[in-house]
């Protein structure tokens, strides 16, 4: 009869994906606000934060979003403009737009073969 493992929890209060993101959510990146600092949304109806553009730009990476065919693509990101919501540069990150040029991930219209247009989403209901 083969033994029976039990499995090993993580230290009380403390979950396995914490290891990897405390880092980043506790301290950020060098010279950065640390991502904790930043409050979500105080009610339904208020302006999105930092937390809420980040859990949607990490969400359109889920599905494929930026593509690397993309006319601004830049290490799975774009790289042209910091108010758009899947920017990735130097300049201080301002989401407030998606696809600022309409050309590299969202368009109503068509966007270059080979790259993923989020408007043609299954996920979204028009």
């Amino acid at each position: 009869m083969a033994a029976i493992r039990r499995a090993v929890a993580p230290p009380r209060g403390r979950l396995p994906c914490q290891a990897l993101s405390q880092r980043y959510i506790s301290k950020g990146p060098p010279s950065a606000v640390p991502c904790a600092t930043n409050a979500l949304a105080a009610t339904p109806t208020a302006a999105p934060g930092y937390f809420e553009f980040t859990a949607a730009h990490e969400a359109l990476h889920l599905l494929g979003i930026v593509s690397s065919g993309a006319p601004n693509f830049s290490n799975q990101h774009v790289g042209n403009n910091p108010t758009d919501l899947m920017y990735a540069g130097a300049l201080p990150w301002q989401p407030s737009v998606l696809d600022v040029t309409k050309t590299n991930y969202y368009s109503t219209g068509t966007l270059a073969a080979g790259v993923s247009n989020l408007a043609q989403s299954l996920f979204l209901v028009p």
